[in-house]
């Protein structure tokens, strides 16, 4: 993509600007850790310009400050250093695990209580038997929880997924059409799930 004449270009920026505050550090960071840093560039400049940006260092990206002065650059780097400012948590994205291992168990309540976690799951399977691709099944698995109204605020789960899930891996042999052989004497029936797992209908 071509730049307009008179364009402010990195380039451009980088001249300008030559001394860098270098910040180890390849993840971004939370909104109030980027307001931190800019105050403190601002209190550093007076208000002069200065630019955050990142560049490739030793075999991985790093958070760098453009300045115009050399003295501007190592005010904020010693600030950075002083503050562990490259240590500082990581933004969230999505939920933890904790939330997510309680909202399933909110879910799977609800989906057994009222049949949906069953259909949801079959209309998934019977999707998959008809030669259908794994976007088609997830696709028929929210088209069949829609027909619901879970009492619970999805929020950014997706029901559908998360009753999908649950039943790949809690009733695996089930789900993928496998039955276990017929118990031995020497074996132990509490390895196995129980026999409330499989007597599910398809035709349901």
């Amino acid at each position: 993509m071509g730049r307009r004449k008179g364009e402010d270009t990195p380039a451009r920026k980088r001249r300008r600007l030559p001394h860098v505050a270098v910040i180890e550090r390849s993840q971004p960071f939370r909104r109030e850790d980027w307001q931190a840093l800019e105050e403190q560039c601002r209190r550093t400049t007076n208000g002069q310009e200065f630019w955050i940006t990142t560049r490739w260092q030793n075999d991985r990206d790093v958070h760098v400050v453009h300045f115009a002065e050399a003295h501007q650059a190592r005010t904020v780097e010693l600030w950075a250093r002083r503050e562990r400012f490259a240590e500082r948590p990581a933004p969230k994205f999505g939920p933890s695990q904790e939330e997510r291992a309680a909202f399933e168990q909110l879910a799977i309540r609800w989906g057994v209580r009222t049949g949906a976690l069953r259909r949801v799951v079959q209309a998934y399977r019977r999707r998959g038997q008809e030669n259908g691709t794994l976007s088609q099944c997830i696709t028929a698995a929210q088209m069949t929880v829609q027909k619901y109204l879970p009492p619970i605020d999805a929020g950014n789960f997706d029901v559908a997924e998360l009753f999908v899930s649950w039943a790949k891996r809690e009733h695996w042999h089930w789900f993928y059409g496998h039955r276990k052989p017929t118990l031995m004497p020497w074996e132990d029936p509490d390895d196995y799930p129980p026999p409330a797992a499989y007597p599910h209908s398809e035709a349901d």
